[in-house]
Protein backbone atom coordinates (compact mmCIF):
# COMPACT_ATOMS: atom_id res chain seq x y z
CA UNK A 1 0.00 0.00 0.00
CA UNK A 2 1.38 3.51 -0.49
CA UNK A 3 2.42 5.48 1.96
CA UNK A 4 -0.27 8.41 1.55
CA UNK A 5 -3.11 5.74 0.64
CA UNK A 6 -4.80 6.29 4.16
CA UNK A 7 -4.84 9.87 4.29
CA UNK A 8 -6.31 10.16 0.62
CA UNK A 9 -9.08 7.53 1.31
CA UNK A 10 -9.86 9.66 5.03
CA UNK A 11 -9.57 12.76 3.54
CA UNK A 12 -11.98 11.73 0.66
CA UNK A 13 -14.13 10.09 3.27
CA UNK A 14 -14.45 13.74 5.03
CA UNK A 15 -15.23 15.28 1.90
CA UNK A 16 -18.06 12.97 0.94
CA UNK A 17 -19.49 12.83 4.77
CA UNK A 18 -19.06 17.09 4.32
CA UNK A 19 -20.88 17.21 0.84
CA UNK A 20 -23.52 14.82 2.35
CA UNK A 21 -24.59 16.96 5.40
CA UNK A 22 -24.09 20.30 3.50
CA UNK A 23 -26.41 19.39 0.43
CA UNK A 24 -29.91 19.95 1.86
CA UNK A 25 -28.37 23.74 3.10
CA UNK A 26 -27.24 23.84 -0.56
CA UNK A 27 -30.31 22.73 -1.68
CA UNK A 28 -32.52 25.12 0.42
CA UNK A 29 -30.27 27.79 -0.57
CA UNK A 30 -30.43 27.36 -4.51
CA UNK A 31 -34.10 26.67 -4.15
CA UNK A 32 -34.43 30.19 -2.46
CA UNK A 33 -32.03 31.84 -4.73
CA UNK A 34 -33.85 30.77 -8.32
CA UNK A 35 -36.88 31.18 -6.60
CA UNK A 36 -37.09 34.81 -6.09
CA UNK A 37 -35.22 35.65 -9.58
CA UNK A 38 -37.34 36.41 -12.66
CA UNK A 39 -37.83 33.98 -15.44
CA UNK A 40 -34.10 33.87 -16.89
CA UNK A 41 -34.03 34.32 -21.03
CA UNK A 42 -31.30 32.27 -21.36
CA UNK A 43 -30.07 28.87 -19.41
CA UNK A 44 -26.87 27.34 -19.85
CA UNK A 45 -25.26 24.25 -19.37
CA UNK A 46 -21.67 23.40 -19.16
CA UNK A 47 -19.69 20.32 -18.77
CA UNK A 48 -15.69 19.31 -19.29
CA UNK A 49 -16.48 18.44 -22.91
CA UNK A 50 -20.14 18.68 -23.68
CA UNK A 51 -20.82 15.78 -25.39
CA UNK A 52 -22.13 13.67 -22.36
CA UNK A 53 -23.80 15.55 -19.20
CA UNK A 54 -24.26 19.04 -20.30
CA UNK A 55 -26.27 18.00 -23.34
CA UNK A 56 -28.33 15.56 -21.65
CA UNK A 57 -29.20 18.32 -19.09
CA UNK A 58 -30.38 20.88 -22.11
CA UNK A 59 -32.76 18.68 -23.56
CA UNK A 60 -34.04 16.80 -20.16
CA UNK A 61 -34.89 20.61 -19.96
CA UNK A 62 -36.36 21.33 -22.98
CA UNK A 63 -38.47 18.55 -22.42
CA UNK A 64 -39.94 19.10 -19.07
CA UNK A 65 -40.96 22.91 -19.91
CA UNK A 66 -44.24 23.86 -21.00
CA UNK A 67 -44.11 25.43 -24.90
CA UNK A 68 -44.97 28.71 -23.41
CA UNK A 69 -42.09 28.68 -21.21
CA UNK A 70 -40.14 26.91 -23.27
CA UNK A 71 -40.46 29.40 -26.61
CA UNK A 72 -39.43 32.39 -24.62
CA UNK A 73 -36.28 31.06 -22.66
CA UNK A 74 -32.96 30.16 -24.65
CA UNK A 75 -31.84 26.86 -23.64
CA UNK A 76 -27.96 25.56 -24.54
CA UNK A 77 -24.79 23.59 -23.54
CA UNK A 78 -21.32 23.88 -23.78
CA UNK A 79 -17.95 22.75 -23.29
CA UNK A 80 -14.43 23.71 -22.49
CA UNK A 81 -12.66 21.14 -25.06
CA UNK A 82 -12.84 20.12 -28.37
CA UNK A 83 -15.27 21.84 -30.35
CA UNK A 84 -17.46 19.70 -32.87
CA UNK A 85 -17.50 16.43 -31.64
CA UNK A 86 -20.76 13.63 -31.14
CA UNK A 87 -21.54 12.23 -28.42
CA UNK A 88 -20.52 9.18 -27.66
CA UNK A 89 -22.79 5.67 -28.74
CA UNK A 90 -23.98 4.86 -25.04
CA UNK A 91 -24.79 8.52 -24.54
CA UNK A 92 -27.02 8.41 -27.59
CA UNK A 93 -28.49 4.89 -27.01
CA UNK A 94 -28.85 5.56 -23.01
CA UNK A 95 -30.53 9.03 -23.22
CA UNK A 96 -32.79 7.58 -26.50
CA UNK A 97 -33.80 4.74 -24.26
CA UNK A 98 -35.14 7.94 -21.35
CA UNK A 99 -36.96 9.70 -24.66
CA UNK A 100 -34.18 11.95 -25.14
CA UNK A 101 -32.43 12.39 -28.75
CA UNK A 102 -29.00 13.80 -28.61
CA UNK A 103 -27.99 12.74 -32.09
CA UNK A 104 -28.24 16.23 -33.69
CA UNK A 105 -25.62 18.09 -30.75
CA UNK A 106 -22.18 18.81 -31.54
CA UNK A 107 -19.85 20.08 -28.99
CA UNK A 108 -19.75 23.49 -28.27
CA UNK A 109 -16.90 25.91 -26.41
CA UNK A 110 -17.63 28.13 -23.73
CA UNK A 111 -16.59 31.50 -25.46
CA UNK A 112 -16.67 34.87 -23.42
CA UNK A 113 -19.18 36.97 -25.48
CA UNK A 114 -21.64 34.14 -26.12
CA UNK A 115 -21.95 33.28 -21.96
CA UNK A 116 -23.04 36.85 -21.66
CA UNK A 117 -26.04 36.46 -22.86
CA UNK A 118 -27.01 33.32 -20.61
CA UNK A 119 -28.41 34.48 -16.91
CA UNK A 120 -28.80 31.20 -15.27
CA UNK A 121 -25.25 29.02 -15.97
CA UNK A 122 -25.52 25.32 -14.27
CA UNK A 123 -21.98 23.61 -14.38
CA UNK A 124 -21.90 19.62 -13.72
CA UNK A 125 -18.90 20.00 -10.91
CA UNK A 126 -18.08 23.10 -8.94
CA UNK A 127 -14.33 23.17 -10.46
CA UNK A 128 -16.14 24.52 -13.44
CA UNK A 129 -18.03 26.79 -12.12
CA UNK A 130 -14.10 28.03 -11.54
CA UNK A 131 -12.81 27.87 -14.89
CA UNK A 132 -15.54 29.74 -16.01
CA UNK A 133 -14.82 32.21 -13.75
CA UNK A 134 -11.04 32.53 -14.66
CA UNK A 135 -11.82 32.27 -17.88
CA UNK A 136 -14.41 34.91 -18.42
CA UNK A 137 -16.47 38.02 -17.06
CA UNK A 138 -19.89 36.35 -15.99
CA UNK A 139 -22.43 38.32 -15.35
CA UNK A 140 -24.99 35.46 -14.84
CA UNK A 141 -25.75 32.94 -11.81
CA UNK A 142 -23.30 30.17 -12.14
CA UNK A 143 -24.77 27.27 -9.68
CA UNK A 144 -23.77 23.62 -9.26
CA UNK A 145 -26.74 21.46 -11.20
CA UNK A 146 -25.72 18.78 -8.02
CA UNK A 147 -27.07 20.94 -5.91
CA UNK A 148 -31.16 21.01 -6.98
CA UNK A 149 -30.62 16.53 -6.51
CA UNK A 150 -34.15 16.21 -4.42
CA UNK A 151 -32.32 12.84 -3.33
CA UNK A 152 -29.53 12.28 -0.94
CA UNK A 153 -25.87 12.64 -2.40
CA UNK A 154 -22.87 10.78 -2.19
CA UNK A 155 -21.51 14.80 -4.08
CA UNK A 156 -22.79 17.40 -5.20
CA UNK A 157 -20.51 17.26 -8.71
CA UNK A 158 -22.55 15.00 -11.59
CA UNK A 159 -19.93 12.36 -12.53
CA UNK A 160 -18.47 12.32 -16.04
CA UNK A 161 -19.71 8.87 -17.27
CA UNK A 162 -17.15 9.02 -20.40
CA UNK A 163 -15.67 5.74 -21.28
CA UNK A 164 -18.19 3.83 -19.02
CA UNK A 165 -20.80 1.67 -19.27
CA UNK A 166 -24.77 1.81 -19.87
CA UNK A 167 -25.04 1.68 -16.13
CA UNK A 168 -23.23 4.77 -15.46
CA UNK A 169 -24.85 6.82 -17.91
CA UNK A 170 -28.14 5.89 -17.23
CA UNK A 171 -27.55 6.62 -13.43
CA UNK A 172 -25.63 9.82 -14.20
CA UNK A 173 -28.56 10.81 -16.77
CA UNK A 174 -30.85 9.92 -13.92
CA UNK A 175 -29.51 12.43 -11.36
CA UNK A 176 -29.30 15.18 -14.27
CA UNK A 177 -33.24 14.28 -14.90
CA UNK A 178 -33.84 15.19 -11.27
CA UNK A 179 -31.88 17.65 -11.01
CA UNK A 180 -33.40 19.38 -14.34
CA UNK A 181 -37.07 18.23 -12.93
CA UNK A 182 -36.84 20.88 -10.03
CA UNK A 183 -35.22 23.80 -12.40
CA UNK A 184 -38.28 23.04 -14.59
CA UNK A 185 -40.41 23.51 -11.79
CA UNK A 186 -39.22 26.73 -10.51
CA UNK A 187 -38.72 28.05 -14.03
CA UNK A 188 -42.87 27.09 -14.67
CA UNK A 189 -43.83 28.88 -11.02
CA UNK A 190 -41.99 31.63 -12.35
CA UNK A 191 -43.99 31.89 -15.44
CA UNK A 192 -47.22 31.44 -13.56
CA UNK A 193 -48.21 28.05 -15.51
Amino acid sequence: MAPFAEPRALISGLKRKSEQALHPHRRRRILKILGRDTLPSAVLFICYGNICRSPFAAESLRQRLSPPVRDCIAIASAGFYGPGRPPPSTALSVAAAMGIDMSYHRSRLVESPGVKAFDWIFVMDPVHARMLHSMVDVPGRVLVLGDLDPNPIETRLIHDPIGQSAEVFERVYRRIDACTAELARILQNSAGT
